[in-house]
């Protein structure tokens, strides 16, 4: 879910891609990994 979020924020002209400023402590780090990770890969 997360990557493809990212990619249809991406593919949509959104150009800034960052988690909100409050992150609740459940947010399991491998969320937070793949959104850097798929915004690195799709950035133009």
């Amino acid at each position: 879910m997360i990557r493809e979020e990212v990619e249809s924020n991406i593919k949509s002209g959104i150009r800034l891609i960052s988690p909100e400023c409050a992150l609740p402590a459940s947010i399991p780090g491998d969320n937070l990994k793949c959104l850097v990770e798929t915004a690195h890969r799709l950035r133009p």
